[in-house]
């Protein structure tokens, strides 16, 4: 089982990752005013961030899972102000 939410995550990384390649184009039309570095290694460092996230989270859920619920909630509110915000 922890092999396959391993899987599951590294997969949507690779995944988002190739459809940002795919699509670069687009991506880059719709995004160059608002990104720090370039649209493409923007979303990757987004990406890699979130898959650090997943993991870590994932990693507390085997150790705790009243911590993991906690970690999960804090990242959906903090997730939620910063869509209000930006």
């Amino acid at each position: 089982m922890q092999r396959l939410i391993f899987w599951i995550g590294l997969s949507l990384l690779l995944g988002w990752t190739a459809a940002l390649l795919i699509n670069f184009e687009t991506y880059q039309n719709v995004t160059t005013n608002l990104t720090v570095i370039s649209p493409l290694i923007d979303g990757l460092i987004f990406m890699l961030v979130m898959f650090a996230l997943y993991v870590a989270v994932w990693q507390t859920a085997v150790k705790n899972k009243k911590t993991a619920s906690w970690q999960l909630g804090i990242a959906g509110a903090l997730a939620m102000a910063l869509a209000f915000v930006v």
